[in-house]
Formats: structure tokens, sequence, C-alpha cells
């Protein structure tokens, strides 16, 4: 189970490694990136891909939650972690890992 933890982790991490390098990769070589922060357009540019990060990260959290067996080492909760899952919650039932344990 911690392998599976500790791959799932590696996925995520190299995901988001590749995405940063892919952006980088976009941006023409002649022209420098110039970052300033005097100005609010830039303000509002940082803040929005701050915005849009943390929302990708908690996406791919959840799903690798609610797909694989790493649990929610986060500890956010939600339906299936912290309460039962009511009929009208439209979630994906978190795995049941450890049948043999489940049994006993």
């Amino acid at each position: 189970m911690k392998s599976r933890k500790c791959a799932t982790l590696l996925l995520i991490a190299a995901l988001l490694v590749v995405s940063v390098k892919q952006s980088e990769a976009c941006l023409p070589a002649s022209t420098p990136l110039v970052v300033s922060s005097s100005s609010s357009v830039g303000a509002i540019a940082w803040i929005s891909g701050t915005v849009i990060g943390v929302a990708a990260l908690l996406g791919i959290y959840d799903i690798s939650r609610r797909t694989s067996c790493v649990g929610d080492f986060l500890h956010l909760g939600g339906p299936g972690f912290d309460r039962t899952i009511t009929p009208n919650d439209t979630v994906l039932k978190p795995p049941v890992c450890n049948k043999a344990r489940a049994h006993r």
C-alpha cells in the first residue's frame, strides 16, 4: 500500500513538473520574461495563475484519492471519507483496499 501511495505522489509531482516545463517551452526564446511587480496586470496574472494551479492540484488530489488506495492523507474529508454517501451525492465511492482487514 505504501508503494502505491508513493507511486501516486510521484505521478502527481511528475505531472506538475511536465506542465510547468510545457508552459516555459511555449514562451519565445528571443523574448525575455519580464515580471513587473508594480503593475496591476502582473499581479492579476500571478493571482489567476495561482488560483488555477491550486484548483488543478486539488482536482488531481481528489481523483487520485477516489480511484487509488492513497486515502485522504490531507484530511480534507468529504462524502465517503468522513461521512456516508447519500443518494443525493454525486461522487465516486473510494475503493476498499484492505478487504482482508474489512472482514475481520
